[in-house]
C-alpha cells in the first residue's frame, strides 16, 4: 500500500520515484539487493520475516518497499532502497509481486545515502550510535562531504558525529600499535581519553598500559589527563611508566592475597594467613579484640606470630638469592651483591 511518510521522505530529499502496484520479484536483484553493503544489518532476520508472511497471509497490509533502478537507468533490474525483510515475507507467503516506489537516481552518493537513511529510519531499535556509523562510512567513502554537512543531513548533533569520528580514529591509530581496543572491551571514555595523546611514542605506551595492565577505567583517563599535563615526550613516558609499575604492584598484591598458591606442604600455612589477612582487611574493629578474655595472651601469640613470619620472609628471600643467576648477583669488581 502507499506509504505517506515514505512519499514524504522521498519528496524533502529531492528524488524521483514512481509508485508501481505490481513489480514481479524476477525484476528484482535479491541477491546484489540482501549483500549491499549500504544496508545497516545485512542478514535477513528470518524469524522477522516468518512473522510478516503470516499476517500478510491474515490480511495484513504493509507499506510499499522502495526500490533503485541499476544505474538509475529502467528497465535494468531492480535493487532494494528498503524492505529486504518485507520482500523475503512476500515470497514465503507465495507471492510473485508486490507494490513498490521506484525510484530513478544517476548520483551515486545520493543512492548510496538513500539506503542508509531509509534502512536506518525504517530499521528496528536503531541507535544513535549506529546512525552514526552509517555517517562515518559515507564519510569514509565521500571525504567531500564533512562530517559537518553529514550531521545536517541525517538529523544527528554535529558533536555527536565528531565524537564517534574521534572514537574510529583511536581505534584506527590503536590498531597501528597492535590493540584492538573493542576486543579489549576498552570504554568509550577510555578510548576518546588515549586518542587526546599527541604524541605516538607516549600513545603507544599508554595503549599498553591500558590494554595489558588490567586498569580500569578511571585509572585510564586519569593516566591521560597526567600525560597531557606533561611537555615533552619523555615526561609523557615517565608518567606512563610510574602509571604502569603501580599497577603491577597491586596486581601483584591482590595475587598474593587472593592468588592461587603452587602445590606444596606450606600450601596450608600460607591459607592460614590469607585467611588472617581477609578477617583482618574487613576491619580491627570487626574482630571485637576488647570481647577476647586474656588480651596478654593474644599479645603474646600475635609477637610470636611476626617473629615466625620474619623467619618464613628470610627464607623465601634466601630461596630468591638461590634463584637468580650468579652473572646477575655479581657486582662491580665481581663482588657479589645481596638481592
Amino acid at each position: 500500500m502507499k506509504d505517506q511518510k515514505t512519499e514524504q521522505f522521498l519528496e524533502q530529499g529531492g528524488y524521483r520515484y514512481e509508485y508501481h502496484p505490481h513489480v514481479d520479484f524476477s525484476e528484482i536483484d535479491l541477491k546484489a539487493s540482501y549483500e549491499n553493503p549500504a544496508r545497516l544489518l545485512r542478514r535477513v532476520d528470518e524469524d522477522r520475516a516468518i512473522s510478516y508472511a503470516l499476517a500478510m497471509e491474515e490480511g495484513t497490509e504493509f507499506p510499499a518497499i522502495v526500490l533503485l533502478t541499476h544505474d538509475g537507468i529502467p528497465p535494468a533490474q531492480y535493487l532494494i532502497a528498503t524492505g529486504v525483510h518485507r520482500t523475503e515475507a512476500a515470497k514465503l507467503a507465495n507471492r510473485t509481486d508486490c507494490d513498490a516506489y521506484v525510484v530513478t537516481e544517476g548520483d551515486v552518493y545520493r543512492r548510496e545515502s538513500l539506503i542508509r537513511r531509509l534502512n536506518t529510519i525504517e530499521g528496528q531499535g536503531v541507535s544513535i550510535r549506529d546512525r552514526v556509523l552509517q555517517v562515518l562510512q559515507l564519510h569514509e567513502t565521500y571525504p567531500d562531504r564533512s562530517l559537518k554537512q553529514l550531521a545536517k543531513e541525517w538529523n544527528l548533533k554535529e558533536g555527536q558525529v565528531k565524537t564517534g569520528w574521534t572514537e574510529q580514529q583511536a581505534m584506527i591509530r590503536g590498531r597501528r600499535f597492535g590493540f584492538d581496543f573493542a576486543k579489549a572491551k576498552l570504554s568509550r571514555s577510555s578510548v576518546l581519553a588515549l586518542q587526546g595523546i599527541q604524541n605516538d611514542v607516549v600513545f603507544g605506551k599508554a595503549a599498553q598500559f591500558a590494554v595489558l595492565a588490567g586498569a580500569s577505567t578511571a585509572e585510564v583517563d586519569e593516566l591521560c589527563k597526567e600525560v597531557k599535563k606533561t611537555r615533552d615526550e619523555a615526561s609523557g613516558l615517565a608518567t606512563v611508566e610510574r602509571a604502569t609499575q603501580t599497577a603491577a604492584t597491586r596486581k601483584m598484591q591482590v595475587q598474593a592475597k587472593h592468588g592461587r598458591i603452587s602445590p606444596a606442604p606450606a600450601t596450608k600455612f600460607f591459607a592460614t594467613i590469607r585467611t588472617l589477612n581477609n578477617l583482618a582487611d574487613k576491619g580491627i574493629e570487626q574482630l571485637y579484640l576488647s570481647a577476647y578474655s586474656r588480651q596478654d595472651l593474644a599479645r603474646v601469640l600475635c609477637d610470636g606470630t611476626i617473629d615466625l613470619l620474619k623467619r618464613v620472609i628470610a627464607e623465601l628471600d634466601r630461596i630468591k638469592r638461590l634463584e637468580t643467576p650468579p652473572s646477575l648477583r655479581r657486582g662491580v669488581g665481581g663482588v657479589e651483591l645481596h638481592v
